[in-house]
């Protein structure tokens, strides 16, 4: 028997020795093959699928090396030895043949199954879990690894201020092959700061020694904390940033400009604890005097040459300090402007001025071509391609021309530099055209002043004019080069290619365009790789032909076909096996494709980018790496993955000024039965607010919101694109401004994915509830809903009423980032159908409610146009209408802003409610309310309508640049509710009933479309978006300017439904 040790066979430099002394076994037939583990630890995964050496073939050295290194890699073995034995084999004629016994014997490497950590108090058990970097499931040698992983969390605790600590590690074997390590952490006595002190002259700087130590406290360091010494370096960096800071600002502090100031640390040893100093020389303080720059002088200057506390005034700064101002100044329509910079040490010894003299000139910008509509330049060609062929070219000059300045050109401003690198990129698209010998040469611009009215005031006071610039440009074309030949040579045969042959006609006797049979070799490549042939290559050579013509040859190198043998994972501890290879859903034996090439051929094999995108979507997974493993044709897919914590936690909240406070707090336990299965609980809490007024915002705490919920989420079930959510809702609590509804009850949802990227999901669900109407306003309440058969003062009458429904709900989503869209669309319809089930002692309740909603995103520059529209109805299929909280309402943030919450749509006329109020107030009371005997009330409708424009304006793309996360927007929402009637119905008790609200008294003084439009701000917060609109009301705003001219309008709204002219809407973080 001859025993091969991995560390031999796999070694090239051992090769030839292994090779002689095994000579006797190669190309012997093997007679079995086997996978034992003495020591035990063999993986649940079956490793012989892995294996190149097969029953009945050869025995090869090659396959053998390659299944030794297989084996070590994909098992985490400590060792792995081939163990070859003399074994006869018989063939056909069942005659004996010399043959060969092959054993792998592998010996399991100890795996940490648990890591501990002991005596910590300081910090957290997480953070020096990660300070250790140890991870279960990960390969632990006590020899090896102990002292390197105490060294690395001693060094962690020291760099925090612990300099005594010490760490050591244990590790324990409960189980074969499963280490349980155990980190025991003596943090000892940290090094807490004694004192802390500034030193130097700080206070020429203006800076109090209170700011200082503010300042330093930021960056960790203060009296009483650990000290560590890399808190020490940030404090110094900091505290130079904050000296050497020219620009003040709100949010900034006043600017100081001592750019040029040292801060040097000191760290002494003191009677109980470290003595920290800060030495401070503030230096010469840099002073601005900037003359001729115009408004924010300052400011541009600072832009322009970078000032601040990294800039070091040295004779090569001073040097090309001029050229950077011009060039800032140029870029922005000062095309004439002369810049000087001087620096004077000579003023007071601790100041340096830097002395700014610009000549701006007359503001150059760009304007359009006399009788050329939409054009800025003025293109002229040598040899016309002709008239038509011409305005079209000039068009593609000038979006060429912008698109390669964007940030100069395209903003309307010339600059000889941002010229040539449009006349660069001009002359590469005449040579995709064909043009090979096109020339372009920007002639000197055409400079005049502007015929305006601004112009002539500005000659009459005697200030430079603006001037319009049109940029010229000559272009020379040259002779067209056709391309007379096109091949592709070396693709692999038997490659669907039904495309190509359509692609190289539209190329054969073209212009000839290096870029697009670059492109071309481009989709070539792709459609070879979207086959399995990964490695791949592609190259293009151009030839000349002696009629000036020329040829073009695509050239590949296919490869090996990569083919699927096996999937083998890695790292699983929860998870089952077969959620991962059903979620992989690889087929083996197929080509293994190595990315989505949409141009290609339709394959039935996924890509491997797709299958580690639903790997994530699973939600179990920290991180997940996928290996080919093998150099053969047919190659093993490894997938490593590191799985996510069972328990997560999540608390969160927000505010907004139409739907009060709220906070949630959600718990998932992750990777139920190792199937992927996810069990949520959640509880939320709101408080609405006690007025509608936005100046008197506060929450009103004895009417709460709550809700407490669970749900539980199978991901990939029952089919591969699906998902069944089962969700159990133990007490919901609305509060809404008229009534309070409590909700028990359950159900579940069917999701399906279509379409290649599911762009589309069909969403099927069912649900059953319990729901109690409780602290209502009667006139809320339409007579002929269900609600009407419930009297709270009868004991005799049911508390709860049941509601059934089965839902439906369609979503297909184009929008490029779900979060934060810049173009696309998102078209949504929901469906939900009550059959009124008939319960005992419960009014039959049965309707259709549809809704649709669209909304399109259209980029516009830097800037993005939301147009969003909707509309709703519900179809009563039971006598009645609808019930209160199943209508449909308008009003409020994220609905129809300008309006407060669900102010819009149908009323109801009722009496103002009886008080007994003190004796001190109730004669004003009754004195004001006079007139006004009655009040309006809101109770919803059966259909609805809305829509919206929103223009959202990044504050970077309007010249803002260090505003980064801010943007403003300007907004229209138009819509209304309705509630469309058809004469008496008949009550649940079984009377028959006038008309269902008051609508007939209003509706011809009531707007067809109720409108709302303003500004707002959108800005990005460390606690979440945060939204700031001021919307106006215009048809009450134009109403209170003259209430006689439509004065049964004005009685309605202003007086009777009490509208605002305006109203602001903030909302913060995540609401429910």
């Amino acid at each position: 028997m001859i025993a091969l040790w991995s560390i031999l066979v796999c070694s090239a430099g051992a090769a030839p020795e292994a090779e002689g002394l095994s000579a006797w076994w190669q190309e012997l037939p093997v007679a079995d093959v086997q996978l034992t583990a003495p020591e035990g630890g063999l993986p649940e995964e079956n490793l012989e699928v892995l294996l190149r050496v097969r029953e009945g073939r050869p025995l090869r050295l090659q396959q053998l090396r390659l299944d030794l290194a297989t084996l070590y890699r994909v098992g985490s073995f400590a060792s792995v030895e081939a163990d070859v034995e003399p074994f006869p084999v018989f063939d056909d004629q069942g005659e004996p043949q010399a043959g060969v016994l092959l054993s792998y014997i592998v010996y399991p490497a100890p795996i940490v199954a648990r890591v501990s950590v002991l005596r910590n108090r300081a910090f957290p058990s997480r953070k020096l879990l990660d300070a250790a970097g140890l991870a279960t499931g990960q390969v632990y040698y006590e020899d090896l690894d102990a002292d390197f992983v105490a060294k690395r969390v001693t060094d962690w605790l020291r760099r925090r201020g612990y300099p005594r600590a010490e760490v050591t590690l244990r590790a324990t074997e409960p189980s074969p092959g499963r280490i349980h390590v155990v980190i025991d952490v003596e943090e000892g006595e940290p090094d807490l700061v004694e004192h802390l002190a500034f030193g130097g002259d700080y206070a020429k700087a203006g800076v109090s020694e209170a700011r200082l130590r503010r300042w330093v406290r930021r960056a960790g360091v203060a009296e009483g904390k650990p000290l560590a010494l890399e808190d020490v370096t940030s404090a110094q960096d900091l505290l130079r940033e904050k000296l050497g800071t020219a620009r003040g600002g709100l949010h900034r502090g006043p600017g100081r400009g001592y750019i040029a100031a040292r801060v040097t640390p000191a760290v002494l040893p003191g009677d109980t604890g470290p003595h920290v100093t800060f030495t401070i020389e503030p230096g010469p303080r840099l002073e601005l005097e900037v003359f001729g720059m115009g408004p924010w002088p300052k400011r541009r200057v600072r832009e322009a040459l970078g000032i601040d506390h990294r800039l070091r005034l040295t004779g090569g700064f001073l040097d090309r300090a001029p050229d950077l101002l011009e060039t800032y100044l140029q870029e922005r329509g000062w095309l004439t402007a002369d810049a000087k910079v001087e620096i004077d040490d000579s003023a007071l010894p601790d100041r340096r001025v830097l002395t700014v003299q610009t000549k701006l000139g007359p503001r150059h910008t760009i304007g359009d071509v006399p009788d050329l509509e939409f054009l800025d330049f003025e293109f002229s060609f040598t040899d016309g391609p002709g008239e038509v062929e011409e305005e079209r070219l000039k068009r593609d000059l000038q979006a060429i021309f912008d698109q390669a300045s964007p940030d100069v050109l395209r903003q309307d401003f010339y600059t000889e530099a941002e010229m040539e690198i449009g006349r660069i990129a001009t002359e590469q698209y005449f040579t995709g055209q064909g043009h090979l010998e096109a020339e372009v040469v920007v002639e000197p611009p055409e400079i005049r002043a502007r015929p305006t009215l601004g112009n002539l005031a500005r000659w009459v006071a005697g200030v430079p004019r603006h001037m319009r610039v049109t940029p010229r440009v000559t272009v020379t074309l040259g002779p067209i080069t056709t391309l007379s030949e096109l091949s592709v040579s070396g693709a692999a045969p038997g490659l669907e290619l039904s495309w190509l042959q359509e692609a190289i006609d539209a190329q054969i006797g073209a212009p000839f365009s290096p870029q697009a049979i670059e492109q071309l070799s481009r989709r070539v490549l792709e459609a070879h790789r979207a086959q399995g042939y990964l490695e791949a290559e592609s190259r293009v050579t151009h030839q000349p032909s002696p009629d000036g013509l020329r040829r073009s040859v695509i050239l590949v190198d296919p490869g090996p076909r990569i083919l699927l043998r096996s999937i083998v994972t890695q790292g699983r501890r929860l998870t089952r096996r077969e959620v991962i290879v059903r979620t992989v859903d690889l087929r083996t034996g197929q080509p293994i494709r190595a990315s989505s090439t949409p141009d290609t051929t339709r394959s039935s094999q996924r890509d491997l980018e797709q299958v580690r995108a639903d790997l994530y979507e699973l939600g179990i997974f920290r991180t997940i790496t996928m290996d080919l493993i093998g150099d053969e044709a047919a190659r093993d897919l490894v997938i490593a993955v590191n799985e996510r914590p069972r328990y997560a936690f999540e608390l969160g909240g927000g505010a907004s000024t139409d739907q009060g406070v709220r906070t949630f707090l959600r718990m998932t336990r992750r990777n139920l039965f190792g199937l992927a299965h996810q069990l949520q609980l959640l509880g939320q809490v709101g408080l609405d607010y006690g007025s509608d007024n936005v100046g008197n915002l506060l929450p009103n705490f004895t009417k709460p919101e709550w809700r407490a919920a669970a749900s539980y989420t199978a991901p990939r079930f029952p089919g591969p694109n699906q998902q069944l959510t089962l969700d159990l809702i133990l007490r919901d609590r609305r509060q809404e401004r008229t009534w309070r509804i409590d909700r028990s009850g359950g159900g579940g949802s069917l999701r399906t994915s279509f379409g290649r990227r599911d762009h589309t999901e069909l969403q099927i669900g069912t649900r059953l509830e319990l729901r109690q109407l409780n602290q209502y306003d009667e006139a809320a309440i339409l007579p002929g809903e269900a609600w009407t058969a419930f009297d709270p003062d009868d004991p005799d009458s049911p508390r709860w009423r049941v509601q059934e429904a089965v839902t439906a709900l369609v979503l297909h989503d184009l929008r490029d980032d779900p979060l934060r869209p810049g173009k696309g669309a998102l078209l949504s319809l929901n469906g939900e159908w009550a059959p009124g089930l008939a319960w005992r002692d419960q009014p039959r309740t049965a309707f259709l409610k549809t809704e649709a909603r669209v909304s399109g995103y259209v980029p516009l520059g830097g800037f993005t146009l939301k147009l969003a529209g909707g509309g709703g109805a519900i179809l009563p299929l039971s006598p009645g209408v609808p019930p209160l909280e199943d209508r449909f309402r308008l009003g409020g943030t994220g609905s129809l802003r300008g309006f407060i919450r669900d102010g819009v749509g149908p009323h109801n006329i009722a009496t103002r409610v009886a008080v007994d109020w003190p004796r001190g107030i109730g004669p004003v009371i009754d004195y004001t309310s006079r007139a006004d005997p009655e009040r309006w009330v809101p109770t919803g409708g059966d259909t609805v309508a809305d829509g919206t424009f929103e223009l959202l304006m990044p504050l970077t793309e309007l010249g803002f640049t260090s505003w980064d996360g801010y943007a403003a927007a300007l907004f229209l929402d138009v819509g209304n509710v309705w509630l469309l009637e058809s004469g008496p119905i008949s009550d649940p008790l079984g009377e028959d009933l006038e008309p269902t609200s008051n609508q007939a008294i209003y509706q011809t003084s009531l707007p067809f479309l109720r409108v709302g439009t303003g500004a707002g701000m959108r800005i990005d917060t460390p606690v979440g978006p945060l939204q700031l609109d001021l919307a106006v009301n215009p048809q009450v705003l134009l109403l209170k300017d003259d209430p006689t001219r439509h004065f049964d309008r004005y009685d309605l709204l202003v007086r009777g439904w009490e509208e605002p002219a305006w109203r602001f809407h903030l909302t913060l973080g995540s609401l429910f």
